[in-house]
C-alpha cells in the first residue's frame, strides 16, 4: 500500500504485512481482538471483585474473637469506634485470609476500590443477609487446629526417627502409597525430607519398625 503522497511503502510484504498500512480485514481482526481482550479483561476483573465480596461476606458473618463483636458487624479499634481493619483472629476463624479491609474491590486490581461508610448497612452493601456462622465456624477451626497439631507432631516424630540411626534400608524396603514405589524402588518426584522419600513412605517404615519391636517383645525365651 502506498504511502499518503504516493510513494511505496517499502515494507517486504511477504514475511509479514506492513503494521502501518493495514488491510480492511486486518484491521477488522485487530479490532476483534482487542474486544475480545476487552471484554476478558472485564470478566476477569467481574469475578475477581465478586471473590473479594465473598471473603468479606465470610468473615463478617462470624463473630470477632479479638474484639468481641457479633457477626454482621465491623471490627472495633480500642476504644470501641468501628473500624475498616478485620482482626486476624476473626479471618482465621472464618477461614478466609483476604480482605483484610472493609473496601470494596478487586484482589488483582486494586483500584477503583469502594469504601463504604463505617456506620453502613452492611448486609444492604454485601447483598447477603449475613446470618451468623460462628458456631459451626469454631467447629471447624477447632478441628483444623487439632490436625494440625496433629501433623506437627507427626513430622517432629519423622525427623526425629530420621536422625536416629540409619535408616536408608528401612525406608527402601517400605512401599510407598503416594507415588507406588515398590521395596527398592526410589520414590517419584522426590520427597519432603531427607533421603528424598515421601512422608507417607517414612511413616511405613516406622510403623514396620514399631510392629517389630512389638513382635520380638512378645517372643519369651526358652
Amino acid at each position: 500500500m502506498p504511502k499518503k503522497d504516493g510513494s511505496p511503502c517499502g515494507w517486504f510484504t511477504r514475511e509479514e504485512s506492513c503494521p502501518f498500512h493495514r488491510t480492511t480485514e486486518e484491521q477488522e481482526a485487530e479490532r476483534a481482538r482487542r474486544e475480545t481482550q476487552q471484554e476478558q479483561h472485564r470478566l476477569r476483573v467481574a469475578e475477581d471483585r465478586e471473590s473479594h465480596r465473598l471473603g468479606l461476606i465470610g468473615i463478617l458473618t462470624v463473630a470477632c474473637p479479638h474484639c468481641g463483636v457479633p457477626a454482621a458487624e465491623l471490627c472495633r479499634a480500642p476504644k470501641g469506634t468501628r473500624q475498616r481493619t478485620l482482626h486476624q483472629a476473626r479471618r482465621k476463624l472464618s477461614g478466609w485470609k483476604e480482605p483484610g479491609s472493609f473496601v470494596l474491590q478487586s484482589y488483582s486490581y486494586r483500584k477503583p476500590g469502594y469504601e463504604p461508610p463505617l456506620d453502613a448497612d452492611l448486609a444492604a452493601v454485601l447483598n447477603d443477609p449475613l446470618e451468623d456462622r460462628t458456631a459451626d465456624a469454631s467447629v471447624r477451626f477447632e478441628r483444623e487446629q487439632r490436625e494440625a497439631d496433629e501433623r506437627r507432631v507427626l513430622e517432629a516424630r519423622r525427623k526425629l526417627w530420621l536422625v536416629s540411626g540409619h535408616r536408608e534400608e528401612q525406608i527402601s524396603m517400605a512401599v510407598c502409597s503416594r507415588c507406588g514405589a515398590n521395596p527398592g524402588e526410589e520414590c517419584q518426584s522426590g520427597g519432603r525430607l531427607m533421603l528424598r522419600s515421601h512422608s507417607e513412605r517414612l511413616d511405613a517404615a516406622m510403623a514396620a519398625e514399631n510392629v517389630g519391636l512389638d513382635l520380638s517383645c512378645g517372643v519369651s525365651a526358652d
